[in-house]
């Protein structure tokens, strides 16, 4: 178990998508505590690997991976770069999370 975590963690970490998304769709990941995971749910949405296929998703979402991606996806509007549609795989399930995107989309 020891073993598949790091490879995991690395994996995730990765630069090549291919492995990023592997790894997130590994259902090893139920191995990688709380904050890999979230880590690795996040490199999803930086590098566009689709969030649908990650392992884990929605049973390990919880308010800190809905701050996380809302936080990124915060940034990505006031930088006036869009959005991924699959932030709101986590986000529909954290209303006060999501609410906060919707407050820069009026003031758009």
């Amino acid at each position: 178990a020891g073993a598949a975590r790091e490879l995991l963690t690395d994996a995730m970490r990765a630069n090549d998508t291919r492995l990023v998304a592997a790894a997130a769709a590994s259902a090893a990941t139920a191995l990688l505590d709380a904050d890999s995971w979230r880590q690795g749910i996040l490199k999803c949405l930086f590098t566009g690997v689709p969030l649908g296929s990650a392992a884990g998703l929605p049973d390990r979402a919880d308010e800190e991976l809905a701050r996380m991606c809302a936080d990124h996806a915060e940034e990505r509007l006031l930088a006036g770069r869009p959005v991924p549609d699959d932030v709101h795989l986590v986000l529909r399930h954290f209303p006060g999370q999501a609410a906060r995107l919707d407050s820069h989309r009026t003031e758009a």
